[in-house]
């Protein structure tokens, strides 16, 4: 099913309306409530993560500090009363400016994330990626299968576990990408798409993973986070990241709330 979509956006001054409207726009992406902490002045937002295994659990951690920099890592088998568990490779940490924010909201079992844009500045994909296919040789009941994105650039890395919740003793991985896939086709005058993309190691060891026909990479030089791209008449697809070869999901038409 094509991926269920909302928009919104909100005049953040400072970490706790972020926290709020991160909040919001993460239970539209199909999260329930996160377990919420303070530290000095850095509020952690929780998240469990759905895994298909009864092994362990996983939280999504969110990070917001008080000049308004966001941070996402992985946990496994974290609580409340947990004093140690394992933590997956942190994202680079992304700053916005006090002002008006644009939550891009996707619920999809592959992406089920938030694009949090900002004019001027970097947009940011906060939570767990999924691809639907995984390779034989990757146990989820060892190795977790949930990645997130490491920074804000298009060609982002992913990171996951590394060490022994790794089958490649690794915790970066990408999207395959393509350097032509740029521009409107003056031919066609479209965006042109490509779907069902690897999921791969980046120490070159090769593909761990593939997304469904929803996911796909995107002609989107010049579009914004939230753009659509209409690549036939009865698919539209929402664009959360821009730029060469841009990430897009099969969605309905966005909903505003």
């Amino acid at each position: 099913m094509p991926a269920t979509t909302k928009v919104f956006n909100r005049q953040i001054s400072n970490s706790a309306e972020l926290a709020e409207a991160l909040k919001l726009a993460m239970s539209y992406a199909g999260y329930s409530a996160p377990i919420e902490t303070t530290s000095g002045s850095t509020i952690y937002l929780r998240f469990p993560v759905e895994v298909p295994v009864d092994d362990y659990t996983i939280h999504l951690e969110v990070s917001i500090s008080s000049s308004l920099g966001l941070r996402q890592t992985l946990l496994k088998d974290w609580s409340p009363s947990a004093s140690s568990f394992p933590k997956s490779q942190p994202s680079d940490s992304e700053d916005y400016d006090q002002g008006l924010i644009i939550f891009n909201c996707c619920n999809h079992p592959e992406l089920r994330v938030v694009d949090v844009y900002q004019k001027n500045a970097e947009n940011f994909l906060i939570g767990a990626i999924r691809p639907l296919y995984k390779e034989n040789y990757w146990d989820e009941r060892v190795y977790p299968f949930v990645f997130i994105a490491s920074s804000s650039s298009v060609s982002t890395f992913f990171y996951s576990f590394d060490d022994s919740l790794s089958p490649h003793d690794s915790f970066s991985y990408a999207i395959d990408t393509f350097p032509q896939l740029v521009n409107r086709n003056r031919v066609t005058q479209k965006y042109n798409i490509i779907t069902g993309v690897f999921f791969l190691t980046n120490s070159g060891e090769g593909i761990c993973g593939t997304f469904s026909e929803e996911v796909g990479r995107g002609a989107t030089s010049g579009a914004i986070p939230g753009d659509l791209n209409l690549e036939t008449v009865d698919k539209i697809y929402l664009i959360l990241a821009t730029g060469t070869a841009g990430l897009v999901v099969e969605t309905y038409w966005p909903e505003e709330v």
